[in-house]
Parts: structure tokens; C-alpha cells; sequence
């Protein structure tokens, strides 16, 4: 029987280890250690769809309009369509151990994080738009600013890097040494920023 929640994998554990809200329906998409990928409906506070799969996914990310979610697993970036009963792949990308995916606000692209190199995609032909190379460590944040003209990127090297999209050039850096960020945020202008090290939070 399958329950509404996230169950252990088979470490035992019940992590869920990707999340991430629709812009535009009332839907939240997380993964979990139990190996499936689960759409939530947070205003009838109920599971609309769920799916299991062989491998664990490591990152999730929501289309803008609700009908897309992008997966990372070990070996492979998943596009799947959601259905009136299924989550249904329709596109692999071979790009391996992806921990970091986000849609751009209007949806027409999106950024995995490859190890230290983030990739622009199109999101319907799934071609390479640009590659944002700059980063020592891994990227451990993506953020698209408002507008979707720049991009943050946060890495385990100490770096905070924000990006011209159209140009595939840094705009501003901001790097602390002897420090690796786990995650990071930002004002929709990407005027202000947020990063979380491992002792402590970085205004």
C-alpha cells in the first residue's frame, strides 16, 4: 500500500530531498529516499499524483504552468509530463549526480547544476543555451532573478557569483574563502542575498 507521505528507502531513511512550489496552481512537488516523486495539492492538502521509480531522485523542480517536473538522479536529468494520472517521462538528459534544477519564471528555459558547471536549457527543444562556468566547488543554489535576464549561483567553493543569462558572463561575484555555502537565497531583484554555511547563515 502506498501512504500519502514520504516512507524510508531502503537506507532506512525518510528524507525528502527535493521540493519546490508551482508559480502559477496550488501544486508542490517534492522526492524522497523512498524513491518516488510526489505533486501536492497544499489547498486540499492531498497528494494529486506519485510515482516510483529504480533510483532514488536527488532534486525536483516545477514548471511554471504545473505541467512539467524535472527529476535528478544518479545518471540522468528527467523532463516528465504530468497527467491526469501519471507523471510521465519525456525527455532524459545525461547529466549525472544533479542536486541543484530550477525553471526559469516564464518556463521557456531552466539551470542544472553539473558538479561546477551550470547549463541553460531550453525547455522545449532541451538544447544547450549557455554554460555558466566559474565556480571551484559545487553549485549548491540556482536562483533566477525577476525577469529572468540574470541568474544566482551559490557553490561549496565560498562563491556567490551572479549571472548575465543572455551574455553567459558574471555581472558580480562575492567570494569568502575557507567557507563552503549548502544552500543560498535571494530577493526576486537579487538585490539581497542569503547564503547558509555549515555553522552558520550569511546575510
Amino acid at each position: 500500500l502506498s501512504t500519502s507521505f514520504h516512507g524510508p528507502g531502503p537506507s532506512g531513511s525518510s528524507c525528502i530531498t527535493g521540493i519546490d512550489v508551482c508559480i502559477w496552481k496550488p501544486l508542490v512537488v517534492t522526492c524522497g529516499r523512498d524513491r518516488t516523486v510526489r505533486v501536492w495539492n497544499y489547498q486540499e492538502r492531498a497528494v494529486e499524483l506519485m510515482k516510483e521509480f529504480p533510483e532514488e531522485a536527488q532534486s525536483v523542480a516545477m514548471h511554471p504552468s504545473g505541467l512539467y517536473v524535472l527529476a535528478g538522479f544518479a545518471d540522468k536529468v528527467r523532463l516528465m509530463s504530468l497527467l491526469m494520472d501519471d507523471i510521465r517521462p519525456v525527455k532524459e538528459l545525461q547529466i549525472k549526480n544533479c542536486r541543484e534544477l530550477a525553471f526559469a519564471h516564464g518556463g521557456h528555459c531552466f539551470a542544472v547544476a553539473n558538479n561546477t558547471l551550470v547549463q541553460i536549457i531550453n525547455t522545449y527543444t532541451c538544447e544547450v543555451i549557455v554554460n555558466l562556468r566559474g565556480h571551484n566547488g559545487k553549485v549548491r543554489s540556482v536562483v533566477w532573478g525577476k525577469g529572468d535576464r540574470k541568474i544566482m549561483t551559490v557553490g561549496m567553493d565560498g562563491a556567490v557569483f551572479i549571472w548575465s543569462v543572455r551574455q553567459g558572463v558574471k555581472e558580480s561575484e562575492h567570494v569568502q574563502p575557507r567557507t563552503a555555502f549548502h544552500a543560498g537565497v535571494a530577493t526576486p531583484e537579487l538585490s539581497r542575498i542569503f547564503t547558509v554555511s555549515s555553522d552558520q547563515a550569511v546575510k
